[in-house]
């Protein structure tokens, strides 16, 4: 949710006030669990689309839907290089199908 939060802050021009606010929970909690912020990259991905929609957990998704798609476009390009078209195809469904953790 803090990626959220600080995709809200980036539209609303309020970054200062939610570390302020992410700090003092953070200090004041038994177990820190998460940083006063995240690194920028992906809330600057997220806050066009809080900026159009809202906190709409649906058009959010999406930005991750696209950059697996995209991830997987750019297997099947690398596997590509080195296999045949088929087997670079295969894998690339196989990819996207079992998720490699």
């Amino acid at each position: 949710m803090l990626y959220i939060s600080q995709a809200e802050a980036l539209v609303n021009g309020t970054t200062a006030t939610l570390v302020e606010k992410s700090n003092y929970s953070c200090e004041h909690s038994y177990y820190r669990m998460n940083p006063d912020a995240y690194p920028p990259g992906y809330p600057v991905l997220l806050s066009p689309l809080v900026a159009l929609f809202g906190v709409n957990l649906y058009a959010l998704k999406w930005l991750n839907a696209v950059c697996y798609m995209l991830t997987m476009f750019l297997v099947f390009l690398f596997v590509r290089k080195r296999l045949s078209a088929i087997e670079a195809v295969l894998i690339s469904i196989l990819r996207a199908a079992f998720e490699v953790r």
